[in-house]
């Protein structure tokens, strides 16, 4: 019966130190709705051919990259904007819409990398329609970090040592219980000099 309870509680303290983890690459779940926000916003920008709205989303030092049939060209994000934007402003009759089709995203620290795919499409006064997909690869770097998010490698380091340390320490009860032995037998016949 003694085996037994020991077992019981053995069992009980193993589930109790059992923990489920989430082991996702991209980041919490804020992270993503950060990231997805700013998609949002980047879209709607564009849309509205608001040019400081879509520039407030990049930083100062901010590059746009295109590949183009012959070459890839970098430019600055302000030299970007007549290559992102149709000319003309908004209210020239012209509609300019940019609807979000697709977006992945894989985050490693304070970096998260998207592939937007997007539809653009602009409507002139005399009802012609233009419409022509884009692939885009965004790189968002996060500013303002949560201090304790970096501790927490160290916090999973210590929980995981510390179960596998209770783990262990139940398996030797258990194995000591069951065998109705003892586990430092060997240790006792080498101090007495066998």
């Amino acid at each position: 019966m003694v085996r037994l309870r020991a077992a019981a509680i053995a069992c009980g303290l193993l589930v109790a130190a059992c923990r489920i983890e989430d082991h996702t690459p991209t980041g919490s779940r804020s992270d993503d709705e950060a990231i997805q926000h700013v998609l949002v916003e980047y879209a709607r920008g564009l849309s509205a051919r608001d040019w400081p709205c879509v520039r407030e989303l990049f930083w100062g030092e901010a590059t746009y990259a295109m590949a183009l049939p012959t070459r890839n060209l970098v430019l600055p994000i302000d030299s970007a904007r007549p290559r992102l934007l149709p000319s003309g402003e908004p209210g020239d009759g012209r509609s300019f819409d940019v609807r979000i089709l697709r977006s992945d995203s894989r985050q490693e620290g304070d970096l998260a990398g998207v592939w937007l795919s997007s539809r653009r499409r602009l409507a002139s006064a005399g009802g012609v329609m233009l419409e022509s997909d884009w692939i885009e690869h965004l790189v968002l770097r996060r500013v303002g970090a949560d201090p304790a998010s970096a501790s927490a490698p160290l916090v999973a380091t210590l929980v995981d040592v510390s179960g596998i340390i209770i783990y262990f320490t139940i398996a030797r009860i258990l194995l000591s219980a069951s065998s109705g032995s003892n586990l430092n037998e060997p240790e006792r016949l080498r101090n007495s000099g066998r």
